[in-house]
Order: C-alpha cells, then structure tokens, then sequence
C-alpha cells in the first residue's frame, strides 16, 4: 500500500472517530439536560412524607366522590275540608304541617277565572266566604283549566301557601288528573265528592216497590230478626211517596219520597240508607227507635248531573 493510500485511510480513520465522539456528546447532553428539567418540575419529598394523592383537575370536586342522589319526598294527599278544617282550629299549625310543601289535593271547583298575568286561578269549596281555597294555577294549565265546569273535582298538585287575607292558598298547581263525573242512573246524581258509602249505595236497586198499595220487604236490620215493609203511597211525575213499617208493630220508621237504597254502614243495629229523589240525597240512620235524618245533599249548580254539595237537614 503507497504512502498516500495510508495517509488517505488514516484521515477517514480521525473523522469518523471524531464524528462518532460528537454523536455521543450530543446524547450525553440530551439526557442531562433531561433529568436536570424534570428535578427542577418535581415537588421535593420529605424523608417519611407520603406524595398527595393525584386529583383529576378537570373534574368538578363535587362529583369525584359518588353521591346517592336524594329522592324528592311524595306530596301529601290532602281533602279540602281537611285543609279547611286544620286552618280553622289552629293556623300556625296548619302552616308548619302543609305551608312550603307539596300536596296532592281534591276539591270541589266553585268558580275558574284567571290573573293578570292569564294564569289560571280556580276556587274551591266557597267563593265568597273564608272558609274557602284559592288555587293559583301554572303557566300552560290554560286549556285543561278551560274544560273545567262547577262541580268539578279535579285532582291537582300544589304548593301550600298558607293564607292570604284570610283566604286559603296553595300555588304553583298543575291538573295532574281531569274529574270523572259517574251519575246514578235514576236522577243523574254524580257520585263525585261523596263519601264512599253514599256513592256505593247510589249504585244499589230501589227498595221501594213500584205498585201502590203493593208491600215489599226491606232488610234494614243487619241481624234479620225485625222485619220492615215498604208501602208505596203516591206517585207524582218521577216522585213517589212511601212509608217502611215495622212489620210487627207497624210503626213507621221512614216516611220520604224518591228511590231508597241501602247502605253497607249499620247504625243500631240497622243499616243506614240513602233516599234519592230528583232535587235531593239524604242519609238516614236508625236511632234506636225510627229514623232521621243525619246527612242532606242539593245539586251544586241546580243541574241534572251535578255534584251534590252538603247542606243542613231540617228534621
């Protein structure tokens, strides 16, 4: 090998040495560079300390621990009479029971109008005197407000709201549910708003027979040891009148006009009855001797299916 072919080796030789001792400085460099920026980042640690747990910073801390979602309580279901009755006897206690919490309620609508605002207002019970309820009802109840009549019962869930002026009001309701108006097929009284007893018996066959002069057996004593007659006396239009006897003693226990239906509720030992006639309902209870009168009804609004609405019975 000549003399310029080794020096020519030699040179390759020196550069690439030199060029693989640049490479591996750079490197060398990189990494310091490296482990001196990420001691400088990291937080220093106590001998014995514990690093804080990590915390995901994107996320709200209220939701990183799990939370059972809480259950909104039931409304409470309450009559308007009961309401009435709670506010009449003692309003603060009243207040704290239905005053701020939310109530199913049923009652009888007695007049509808609306606010300024076209809200829909309904009252309930009593219009003009203080015994009755103010419903202050939600923005979109408009149309199911509209095909409520007088007499209605519809069932509605509200605010209570204590009361305003001497007025009863509860807010923010809305018609959960739109009445159902059942009648009797006899005089068309709707079974709405009565006591469950009543509406039964409104469903039951006449005890009274339909012949004059013709006398039928009535069970009126839950035992059956006392037997009763009824005599049909007079008929007018729809209306007739009739007595029911003892049959032993002939004594007159009832004497009324209309349909007679038996009732489930036993008072005395006799079981209540209802008579029904075209303008009235009135309960009868035995009272150890004959008959009288404890509960009497009217149609609301004077209408052939109407609802009947309490009033006081003159004996």
């Amino acid at each position: 090998m000549g003399i310029q072919q080794r020096y020519k080796t030699l040179i390759v030789a020196v550069t690439l040495c030199v060029g693989l001792a640049c490479i591996f400085l750079a490197i060398s460099d990189s990494r310091s560079s490296h482990k001196d920026g990420a001691s400088e980042q990291a937080p220093a640690v106590v001998a014995g300390e514990r690093m804080p747990a990590t915390i995901n910073v994107d996320q709200p801390a209220s939701t990183q621990a799990s939370e059972t979602p809480k259950k909104e309580a039931a409304p409470s279901l309450v009559n308007i009479d009961q309401l009435v009755a709670d506010y009449q006897e003692n309003e603060l206690n009243a207040d704290s029971k239905y005053e701020g919490k939310k109530l199913e309620v049923y009652g009888m609508v007695v007049k509808v109008t609306k606010a300024a605002d076209g809200k829909p207002i309904l009252f309930l019970r009593n219009f003009i005197d203080l015994d009755g309820v103010t419903a202050l009802l939600e923005n979109g109840q408009e149309e199911r407000a509209a095909t409520l009549r007088l007499g209605d019962i519809p069932h509605l869930v509200c605010l209570g709201g204590g009361k305003v002026m001497g007025r009863i009001v509860i807010g923010n309701c809305i018609i959960k549910s739109q009445p159902s108006r059942p009648t009797s097929n006899r005089f068309g009284w709707s079974t709405d708003g009565l006591r469950q007893d009543i509406a039964d018996a409104l469903g039951t066959p006449d005890l009274i027979s339909n012949s004059p002069g013709e006398r039928k057996s009535v069970p009126l004593d839950a035992a059956g040891q006392r037997q009763a007659i009824s005599v049909l006396k007079d008929c007018e239009s729809s209306s007739c009148s009739w007595d029911v006897l003892d049959a032993n003693s002939q004594q007159v226990l009832i004497a009324d006009t209309g349909a007679l239906h038996e009732t489930r509720r036993i008072t005395h030992g006799y079981y209540d009855v209802l008579v029904e006639s075209k303008e009235a309902l009135t309960l009868y209870q035995f009272n150890g001797t004959a008959y009288e009168r404890v509960e009497c009804y009217r149609r609301s609004d004077g209408q052939f299916g109407a609802i009947a609405a309490q009033l006081n019975c003159v004996q």
